[in-house]
């Protein structure tokens, strides 16, 4: 594997988002890459899970500082095994962006708010709804990245929604399951958000295009197992 460069993917915050990458990683390598010696090779990756328990208390704590540091632990397992390129499979792990950046600037480290907004603003956008964990609509870490690339974030005002969206995030999207009502409030949440959007911006015919696609899109994606 010493033709490829070395990935390290910190995950278990929670595991569903590592099964994600490490499958969707494998399929894209494996498209790009020809038979080696018997079949396709695999990337080099190496995956660190970490206790998505003890991390949620620390969250659910507003203990910033202290979750970084549990995190550093995994990262810090990664580091040892030797990687090239990093990534953090989770919105709310990039609280330990900077952390990791300081201790190990020979390593690149992926931001997914800068892959988001690239994505972004290809379609031309730069107002976005953003519903995750408490920490990660309270928090600057994704929010002032998104800003620095142009790209406005709303999200949730109530404290009342803001614990709601967090609550269904640790019970069930973290255990791949959505109930019913859980991904009805999440459409109500996008769309109430997409029409202040829409109100912002009356002029922009294409823009309002996008807003129904990204409406059908996120009505598709929340079509998850549930109880």
């Amino acid at each position: 594997m010493a033709d490829y460069p070395s990935l390290g993917l910190l995950t278990g915050i929670s595991y569903q988002s590592g099964v994600d990458y490490y499958s969707k990683i494998n399929g894209k390598f494996h498209a790009l890459v020809e038979k080696k010696y018997v079949i396709k090779p695999n990337p080099n990756i190496t995956m660190v899970s970490v206790d998505c328990d003890e991390y949620c208390k620390f969250l659910d704590a507003a203990q910033w500082d202290t979750a970084v540091g549990f995190l550093m632990k995994g990262v810090d397992k990664i580091m040892a095994a030797g990687c090239d390129v990093m990534g953090i499979v989770s919105n709310t792990g990039h609280l330990a962006y900077d952390a990791i950046s300081r201790k190990y600037p020979d390593v690149s480290v992926v931001h997914i708010a800068d892959c988001t907004a690239a994505a972004i603003k290809a379609k031309g956008l730069s107002k976005i709804a953003l519903l995750g964990t408490k920490a990660t609509m309270t928090q600057s870490y994704l929010i002032s990245r998104f800003a620095a690339h142009g790209i406005e974030c709303l999200v949730p005002e109530a404290e009342e929604d803001l614990d709601r969206i967090f609550n269904c995030i640790k019970y069930e999207l973290g255990f791949g399951v959505m109930t019913n009502e859980s991904r009805n409030y999440f459409l109500q949440q996008v769309g109430s958000a997409l029409h202040d959007i829409r109100a912002a911006t009356p002029h922009m015919k294409c823009m309002h295009w996008h807003i129904e696609q990204a409406r059908s899109r996120v009505a598709a994606h929340l079509s998850l197992p549930y109880p």
